[in-house]
């Protein structure tokens, strides 16, 4: 009885709008996509649905080249992402970059704390660099 009256009082103090997120993806169906060898133009990797958002749970990523290049990943409608593009990550800009680890080295593996929340009804999209091109591989859920 004493472990029911603390469920409920910690259940409670939780807010009636919180929001919990399972790393299997338990509010919707799992995605995978993969690019490989992506250059300076905004790829779609993920296509876009009707209503439905895309979190972001994991990235893998690493160059084709000994030379470090750059990603981000954005979201759009249209073709490539190429209408309403919105930067996903890094958050601040469509023109901040990350970059990824030389082909000598280990893939760089991102395992996010918090889901990365795509805008509903986007679909994902990758941008690379011309001269040290990416590949990546992104996982995460749908709600």
């Amino acid at each position: 009885m004493k472990k029911l009256i603390l469920l409920l009082a910690l259940l409670s103090a939780v807010p009636a709008d919180a929001q919990f997120y399972s790393r299997v993806g338990s509010l919707g169906q799992t995605w995978t996509c993969s690019l490989a060898g992506l250059v300076a133009s905004l790829t779609e990797c993920k296509a876009l649905a009707a209503g439905v958002q895309y979190y972001i749970t994991d990235i893998v990523v690493g160059t084709t080249t000994t030379t470090a290049g750059s990603w981000s990943i954005q979201s759009g409608t249209g073709a490539n992402c190429g209408s309403n593009t919105t930067a996903v990550y890094p958050v601040n800009s469509t023109s901040a970059r990350f970059l990824a680890p030389i082909s000598t080295a280990a893939s760089l593996v991102i395992t996010t704390t918090s889901p990365i929340p795509v805008t509903r009804a986007h679909a994902v999209c990758v941008i690379g660099t011309a001269t040290n091109t990416i590949n990546i591989q992104i996982s995460g859920f749908t709600n």
